[in-house]
């Protein structure tokens, strides 16, 4: 293996005047902060001595610090001088070099520069990957350009003793930042590894690692660089097919797709198939499955006729499915029947003690002839056992030889039966206060949710939303429900997934969400904003946007009025406030679902609108594109979203990118420019959001005027925000409401009108931060605070920073790569934010964080 070239090479040219001069800069700001502090700590405590104690002795520090030291500062960071240790190991160096990063933001820093005082002033060197100031040095590099061994090059001529780059890359996180294979390319990682082998075969576990937390080597890091590597290097495999097949699951994964392209490696692992362990032969066919290589089909028939485990060869089978073999033999009704009885013979999982087998409803198989009911209990018993909430593929085949009507009705009782024993409650009092206990838990019996994956999409739907609201402590529950419904690709459930994946209290139910719409969308080929489009709920609403409702012997008509919202009229047209009351001649059922369904529709409507609303909008941030066909098609023609679309204003592009013309929807179907001209749209074009970033002022005026004209009240803002001053846009924050301050319940509320929620409380239960996650950008919008501990209490508190973080690995990315309508959309709600405050001088000396 050999290895790659890289653009980058250890650079060592001294720092000059410019280095200087923000030295002596960072000294008058560090001494001004100092005074500011004073000032505020002396007006809070003013018979204490010691703000001024302190100013006292920083101002000393400064003054030591006279240009001729700097300068000397300066020759230890250029390696110009033998006493550099001394140097950086004096008061207030560290602060110096590291005030606002400003020094490594410097054109012409280089890593060894960074390197020369991050060893002296860190006290484990391989932490100088979690520095702020290496960070951003990074994140303005070239891509590709930052080979490990280039870093291990410089740590070590620097002085590092300590196998820096090594174990930034293999030892335990200290805090949430992402792993180096995590952000530079693959040829910049493997190569150094390649070099030390040592180190991932401690990593492994195949040598002992002789050093002690937290500085062990890590088994998911170690894994994770192997994937950087073109070919797994073949003194591994043993290992690492080990792993695969092991019992630790968190290693499993990681591992299976590390070998997923050896060559010939299903015949390898066909081998385990024998194991006299269960689970080892349950995992093998799993991974089998999976692999796709049909030259294991033989050694998998052969393991099914010796298998005697029912659940075993129901995973056996699964895996000749996925590889394409016709099991209609193995499906019949009677052989199914017989695998039953054989299955039910043994003893039934324990925890499956509380289901109730005889409510369960009567089943049909596709030509309409009955289930027996001992095939249904097995299914349920096997379900229980396999323990995959969202079945395996022999399931869903089984539930796929049901007819619809049974899958529903059998997926709908699972599903309540599920719930109903999770939810069971004991109440009690305690000092005069009532507690409430739950009795137990369903969630080790999660797998029979694997037949409720077809249950009726709106009824199941809201009986999970009824769980989430009420028992939202119980995330694996949660999480066990949605991978479940998210099987059957029922249109509610999935628009149920989009509301979740977008805003949730749980950041990790919401991350799961997301996966699960990402998955859906793959199996049907389709993006997840597709995916979306194609499902959005009509509210029972026709194509025409109307609703006819028997009520009794009259009838009704549901539109949509100009608010977007469900309006009532007679069968004479007029405008109604509510249905009237029944006749003494009216039928109660009929009365009865005419209200159902005018409720139904009025809730359904305001969801719709919700949800479409914040989609259109990130899909503005983020500058989603749309196929003119797939646009008309399901969104302008729908009933709901057309209406929302005369709201907006668009743009037609071009595929190479060319702006084409600018549109607005109009209400009886039209498309017009902003002179009230027809527009026709041409095939192959691509339509987007308009905004502010992506227009000039005249164009900007022009469509004000149009839709002032039109007393059109836009949906959200299109044309109010600009990017920020080109001097912010060079790092990876933006900092000019730094120190606008307010209190955590003020900031709470401002954050919360613009759909921001608190980020993950860390030691203490205390959080610094306000995100916001645009999938479709894969970014999560970051504003930070000075911080609050939960539970919370009234407290000062102060902006910090906006910043942006990749969504898949919480990496800080450069105020650059951030899309330009994104960008000025959450610098106006920095700024928003911060006009709920007011800029306060000594917010430092004030907030408690």
């Amino acid at each position: 293996m050999v290895a790659v070239a890289t653009s980058y090479r250890l650079t060592d040219v001294p720092l000059g005047d410019d280095a200087f001069r923000l030295l002596q800069d960072n000294r008058a700001q560090l001494l001004q902060m100092a005074h500011r502090k004073m000032l505020a700590d002396q007006e809070a405590y003013p018979a204490s001595p010691h703000p001024l104690q302190r100013y006292q002795q920083v101002e000393q520090q400064c003054a030591w610090w006279n240009d001729g030291r700097l300068h000397g500062l300066l020759r230890a960071v250029n390696g110009e001088t033998g006493e550099a240790g001394q140097c950086f190991s004096q008061p207030l160096a560290s602060e110096l070099l590291r005030w606002k990063n400003r020094l490594a933001a410097l054109p012409g820093v280089g890593f060894m520069h960074l390197a020369r005082y991050l060893l002296a002033t860190r006290h484990r060197s391989r932490l100088f990957w979690s520095d702020e100031g290496f960070t951003a040095w990074l994140a303005r590099q070239p891509a590709a350009s930052i080979d490990l061994r280039v870093l291990d090059q410089c740590l070590r001529a620097a002085g590092d003793m300590q196998d820096a780059v090594g174990l930034a890359c293999l030892a335990e996180r200290y805090w949430s930042e992402p792993y180096p294979h995590a952000v530079l390319p693959a040829q910049c990682i493997w190569p150094f590894f390649e070099q030390r082998p040592d180190l991932i075969e401690q990593g492994l576990g195949m040598a002992a690692d002789p050093r002690s937390p937290p500085d062990r080597l890590q088994l998911d890091a170690t894994l994770g660089v192997l994937a950087t590597f073109p070919v797994l290097p073949q003194r591994w495999l043993p290992r690492v097919l080990e792993l695969a097949l092991g019992e630790a699951k968190a290693s499993r994964g990681p591992s299976q797709r590390l070998l997923h392209h050896v060559p010939d490696i299903a015949s390898q692992v066909a081998a385990s198939l024998a194991s006299q362990q269960q689970e080892l032969r349950m995992r093998t066919a799993e991974w089998l499955g999976r692999l796709g290589d049909k030259r294991v089909v033989p050694a998998l028939y052969r393991a099914l006729r010796q298998e005697k485990r029912e659940a075993v060869s129901a995973v056996l089978m699964s895996a000749l499915e996925l590889l394409g073999e016709d099991l209609a033999p193995l499906l019949a009704p009677d052989a199914l029947l017989a695998q039953a009885r054989k299955g039910l013979k043994a003893r039934p999982p324990a925890g499956l003690s509380w289901f109730d087998f005889p409510a369960l409803p009567p089943c049909s198989w596709l030509d309409a002839t009955p289930v027996e009911m001992d095939i249904v209990r097995w299914w349920l018993v096997l379900a229980c056992k396999l323990r995959e909430p969202a079945g395996n593929a022999l399931l869903r085949r089984y539930l796929g030889l049901l007819q619809a009507d049974s899958r529903a009705a059998l997926g709908l009782a699972v599903l309540r039966q599920f719930i109903a024993h999770d939810t069971r409650i004991l109440k009690s009092t305690l000092y005069g206060f009532e507690v409430i206990d739950y009795v137990g838990s369903a969630i080790g019996e999660k797998g029979v949710l694997a037949l409720a994956s077809h249950a009726s999409g709106k009824q199941a739907v809201s009986l999970v939303q009824d769980y989430m609201r009420e028992h939202y402590l119980r995330r694996a529950q949660i999480e066990a429900l949605l991978e479940s419904l998210a099987a059957g690709c029922d249109p509610a459930v999935i628009q149920l997934l989009l509301a979740v994946a977008r805003r949730y209290r749980t950041a990790a139910i919401q991350d799961r969400a997301r996966l699960l719409v990402e998955r859906v969308a793959a199996a049907m080929g389709w993006s997840a904003g597709q995916l979306a489009d194609r499902t959005i709920p009509y509210a029972g609403l026709d194509d025409s946007g109307r609703l006819a409702l028997q009520y009794g012997q009259r009838e009704y008509v549901v539109t949509l009025g100009a608010a977007v919202k469900p309006v009532l009229h007679n069968a004479e047209g007029k405008l109604l406030a509510a249905l009237p009351e029944p006749r003494q001649d009216d039928d109660p059922a009929s009365i009865k679902e005419g209200k159902r369904q005018l409720s139904i529709c009025k809730k359904s409507v305001a969801q719709v609108v919700a949800l479409e609303t914040a989609r259109l909008y990130e899909a503005m941030c983020t500058g989603r594109l749309w196929a003119v066909d797939e646009w008309r098609q399901y969104l302008h023609r729908h009933p709901i979203t057309g209406r929302l679309l005369q709201q907006l204003v668009w743009l037609e592009m071009a595929p190479d990118g060319a702006l084409l013309q600018m549109f607005r929807p109009t209400e009886d179907g039209c498309l017009i420019d902003v002179q009230d001209n027809d527009v026709t749209l041409k095939p192959g074009s691509l339509l987007r959001l308009a905004h502010a970033v992506l227009l000039d002022e005249p164009q900007i005026a022009a469509w004000r005027r149009h839709l002032a004209d039109y007393k059109i009240t836009p949906l959200f803002a299109q044309f109010d925000h600009r990017l920020p001053a080109g001097a912010l846009l060079a790092g990876l924050e933006i900092d000019d409401r730094l120190g606008w301050s307010g209190n955590n319940f003020s900031l709470r509320t401002a954050f919360g009108k613009r759909n921001y929620v608190r980020a993950v409380p860390v030691d203490g239960g205390v959080f610094d931060a306000y995100l916001k996650d645009f999938a479709g950008a894969g970014l999560r919008v970051r504003i930070g605070f000075t911080g609050s501990q939960l539970p919370e209490e009234r407290q000062p508190a102060a902006l910090t920073t906006l910043s942006f973080q990749r969504l898949k690995d919480l990496h800080v990315v450069t105020l650059a790569e951030v899309p330009p309508v994104l960008l000025a959309e959450a610098y106006a709600d920095y700024h928003a934010v911060a006009l709920s405050c007011g800029y306060d001088e000594f917010w430092e000396s004030r907030t408690p964080f």
